[in-house]
């Protein structure tokens, strides 16, 4: 299964003490979680970077505001190598912007405002412009033109000038409610795919019952010595299809039931509404980051990427109508690489589709559509920057002698 979720804000405390509320406290976690020698230093180091730019302040009231779960990832970057991953990037990310043009109002935005939708924002801005360093490409934020509300990211590609407005997607309520509910039970399968060293895929059309649970828990405890033989073993209940496969061997993804709300429709409407606003601003490309559950859950999301991409390309045409920006990037969350997936490319007349491995781990899905013919002459840097975040992170740790991600996948050191 692949996901465009984020782990901003998504992991709640559920242990029987009062979480971490101070940047010390956050430390001491860390260190009391965290039995990876690699991974503790690499951890102090962003965890003491993000409380020197953001502020002493900044955690409380994070905290105090982080109604869907706790800020950045930092309850778990001792424990879990995703939320390190992105505390690590977010400080890396901090660095590098220090000394672009228009830092000054994209950090005090972030320290102003320490609300999940600024966090989801500045994360979309800070990684377009990370990408772009990444690429020796000179980058500005909030870049502003006379008479003419700011860009989020500038950016001076071989192809020309990028003037780029970030926007993050998320869920409705009722929609996180059923997302929440469908990570629960594929985070369940996965993990009692790992306990028995195979993989778990195929098809939830609902979510299994307790007394389910326990029947696939007992089939694949049964099935678990044929599997390691090579074997490939199918179950089916109803609304239920698994299959359970070799590890070395998984073809089948794991896909969790569509959710009712209508996101395609909802994501198309959200851009029609953003590029009328663009038209009057000059920017030229919207970078659209969905969290919706559009990128797993929808008949889209299982289609090829040829597909997606002409299905896409075809609703934005009929959307836009005379408000077309140059173009649009639409992309999903790094979210975990579950199933095996690896690099996929796809360019057509209607732009360029991509899946990409982002070390450590995870995967992410972009659409780059040109809409015009200034759109199309930038298409080759859209891709550039797309294919600059899969080995991002080791440049970064680099550049601050920190361990590499082959040491942070490493087994414990300590």
């Amino acid at each position: 299964m692949s996901s465009d979720t984020s782990r901003i804000g998504t992991r709640r405390w559920d242990r029987d003490r009062e979480p971490p509320g101070t940047w010390d406290e956050i430390l001491q976690w860390h260190e009391v979680t965290c039995d990876h020698n690699a991974r503790a230093h690499a951890g102090r180091w962003a965890i003491s970077r993000l409380r020197q730019v953001l502020g002493e302040g900044w955690l409380p009231r994070a905290i105090e505001r982080a109604d869907e779960g706790y800020p950045l990832a930092l309850l778990d970057t001792g424990s879990h190598l995703l939320a390190l991953a992105e505390v690590l990037e977010w400080a890396l990310h901090l660095e590098l912007i220090m000394d672009m043009d228009g830092r000054g109002k994209a950090l005090r935005d972030l320290r102003r405002d320490p609300s999940l939708r600024r966090l989801l924002h500045s994360q979309a801005q800070l990684l377009l412009a990370g990408l772009a360093r990444r690429l020796n490409w000179q980058v500005a934020l909030e870049t502003t033109r006379e008479g003419q509300p700011p860009a989020d990211v500038e950016i001076l590609t071989p192809t020309g000038t990028l003037n780029v407005e970030t926007r993050v997607l998320t869920q409705s309520d009722e929609a996180r409610r059923e997302h929440a509910a469908m990570n629960q039970t594929s985070e369940w399968l996965l993990s009692l795919g790992w306990k028995h060293s195979i993989w778990i895929g195929g098809k939830l059309h609902r979510h299994p019952t307790e007394r389910q649970q326990e029947e696939i828990a007992e089939m694949v405890q049964d099935n678990a010595p044929a599997v390691h033989r090579g074997a490939t073993v199918k179950l089916s209940m109803p609304g239920i299809e698994l299959e359970f496969a070799p590890t070395g061997n998984a073809t089948n993804p794991l896909h969790s039931p569509s959710t009712d709300e209508n996101l395609f429709r909802r994501m198309v409407g959200v851009i029609a509404e953003k590029a009328e606003k663009m038209s009057r601003s000059g920017a030229g490309w919207l970078h659209l980051t969905t969290l919706t559950g559009l990128w797993a859950f929808t008949p889209w999301a299982q289609s090829p990427l040829e597909e997606q991409l002409a299905t896409m390309t075809a609703a934005l045409e009929t959307a836009l109508g005379e408000n077309k920006p140059d173009g649009i990037v639409l992309c999903s969350a790094a979210g975990m690489n579950r199933s095996g997936i690896t690099d996929q490319s796809v360019i057509t007349e209607n732009g360029i589709a991509l899946r990409r491995v982002v070390n450590p781990v995870r995967t992410r899905g972009t659409l780059i559509m040109s809409l015009n013919s200034n759109g199309q002459a930038a298409l080759s840097s859209w891709q550039a920057l797309a294919e600059a975040e899969t080995d991002w992170l080791d440049w970064a740790l680099k550049r601050h002698s920190l361990p590499n991600v082959a040491e942070l996948l490493s087994p414990s050191t300590v």
